[in-house]
């Protein structure tokens, strides 16, 4: 017999909640298979007759709770014992697929987590809304992707007329500063959910990226969770053990300075311990496909796994979401501004990594939801090339952080869908 224990724990990170309901395999007991059976009395009964598997059923009063107790039940022949087992070892049960309406209260789940973590971001980061894009899909569902900016959307002073532009002016004015996330946008599409948070340059918080997808035709949870670095360290060198290799140039006595840098800040060994958990969490094994890239995207605390389709797995899900989140938003409320030459380098360092991003985010959603529909999925959840505050220096720096061999489609898709947000303003 396979003994399973659930382990309901909450873990506690500074303010957040951690993920809850873990799955535990528990440890079979010792049996030994030559364990010797011992007749005692001489194979008579303990009253002196003669033993039997099949005694007679005992009278017994039903009101009597003792009687009831100590009395002989009839018991199920032999005979019927081996026709029982004979169907059930001809027609083994099958385990059922998760139903519909299962996955359907997995998908109301993960989406309240989804936007009440999207709407604690928003709103410490004073931003606003945008359209959303609706893309429909080839099952009959929709999947939609909302943005979120940083700046309240302009308005043609001349359609609004005189008074109406005094008092929005006036609005603005009073409003809270600008945060410095530069773009967020939530993707939901049914049983694919992703939250993506992109910062300004003049910050080296690391950017903010969940997601949550059934996969395995509805029996498995991928989850992924990273905070992306804002500056090479070369994290994709680590060893199994955790360490990194000895530096044998200059580059990487850069990278492991850049390393020791964001450990102090952001990936501190409680931070360690958090994505670990996450890792063990439910059952989970590692993706057999990585859904992020490592150079030059992923950080040390790269969460990308996939679970038995539990509601361990599911609550698990829906606490990453929600302690990546609040993990991120303390960053944010502490990050102090850049000088403008650490801003330069961490636009350069962006830019690469925000068409790294689009590109694998177009090949993941179309391989899920077909060709158009991803592509465009992948395009309005990416955001534009144009992130906020960046000037003619910062553009030369973008321009410039590609050589021949990385000058791609997806770099050319995000500078498109710069040009086409600077027109779409003009």
């Amino acid at each position: 017999m396979r003994i399973v224990f659930l382990l309901r724990a909450t873990l506690a990170v500074t303010a957040m909640r951690i993920v809850d309901g873990f799955a535990v395999a528990g440890v079979l007991p010792h049996c030994s298979p030559t364990a010797s059976i011992v007749m005692q009395h001489g194979g008579k009964g303990f009253g002196g007759g003669e033993a039997t598997r099949d005694p007679e059923p005992t009278d017994y009063d039903p009101s009597d709770p003792k009687g009831k107790q100590q009395a002989i039940h009839k018991a199920e022949s032999f005979a019927e014992y081996l026709a029982k087992r004979g169907t059930a070892s001809e027609s083994p049960a099958a385990v059922p697929a998760p139903a519909a309406a299962a996955i359907a209260d997995v998908a109301t789940r993960i989406s309240a987590a989804q936007s009440a973590a999207l709407q604690c971001l928003v709103s410490a980061n004073n931003m606003y809304a945008s359209p959303p894009m609706v893309v429909p899909l080839d099952s009959g569902a929709v999947a939609r992707v909302t943005p979120f900016i940083p700046e309240e959307p302009k308005r043609d002073s001349i359609e609004l007329g005189l008074e109406a532009s005094r008092a929005l002016a006036t609005e603005r004015q009073a409003a809270a500063p600008k945060g410095e996330v530069s773009w967020c946008s939530s993707l939901d599409a049914g049983d694919h959910f992703s939250l993506t948070a992109w910062n300004s340059p003049q910050v080296y918080v690391p950017h903010l990226y969940w997601s949550a997808a059934v996969v395995d035709g509805g029996s498995s949870l991928a989850l992924a969770v990273d905070f992306r670095p804002r500056a090479e360290a070369g994290y994709e060198t680590r060893l199994p053990d955790g360490s990194y290799p000895e530096p044998t140039d200059r580059q990487m006595f850069m990278q492991g300075s850049t390393r020791k840098e964001l450990a102090d800040a952001f990936f501190t060994p409680e931070a360690e311990e958090w994505s670990t958990t996450l890792r063990t969490a439910a059952g989970a094994t590692s993706a057999p496909t990585p859904t992020i890239p490592q150079a030059p995207v992923a950080g040390p605390l790269l969460v990308d796994v996939v679970m038995p389709l539990t509601e361990a797995a599911v609550d698990a899900a829906c606490a990453a979401c929600e302690g990546a989140v609040a993990r991120y938003l303390a960053w944010m409320a502490a990050a102090e501004r850049l000088d403008q030459r650490r801003t330069m380098m961490v636009f350069a360092h962006d830019s690469k990594v925000r068409a790294t991003c689009l590109a694998a985010s177009t090949a993941a959603l179309q391989a899920r939801f077909g060709a158009e529909a991803g592509h465009t999925l992948a395009l309005a959840d990416s955001g534009p090339l144009d992130i906020a505050d960046r000037g003619s220096a910062q553009n030369a720096a973008a321009t410039t952080n590609f050589d021949a061999s990385e000058k791609d489609q997806s770099v050319q898709d995000m500078m498109q869908v710069g040009l086409d947000q600077r027109g779409a303003h003009m």
